[in-house]
């Protein structure tokens, strides 16, 4: 079975929808007690996760490459925007 989630790029899927729970998690904490990572710095760190998770899912699933390198590129730009915010602080 996890065999079959891998090569159809299902635990890919699986994944972003985590990622997708994690923030949504993140929000109504953060909301309810003020306490907790705020969701508008987590969200670049999970966008550059989930480009990564969606380029994976496109590739194992034989999308066209050109769904892989959307994918890492949103990553990769999520991921220098992290970085640039934090290195300000």
């Amino acid at each position: 079975m996890l065999q079959s989630l891998i090569e159809s790029g299902t635990i890919a899927w699986i994944a972003l929808a985590i990622l997708a729970a994690e923030l949504l998690a993140l929000t109504v904490y953060y909301r309810n007690t003020g306490r907790g990572v705020a969701p508008r710095t987590a969200f670049p760190m999970l966008l550059a996760g989930a480009g990564l998770w969606g380029a994976l899912g496109a590739a194992l699933a034989g999308a066209e490459w050109v769904w892989v390198i959307f994918g890492a590129t949103v990553a990769l730009l999520a991921h220098v925007f992290d970085l640039a915010v934090r290195w300000r602080r």
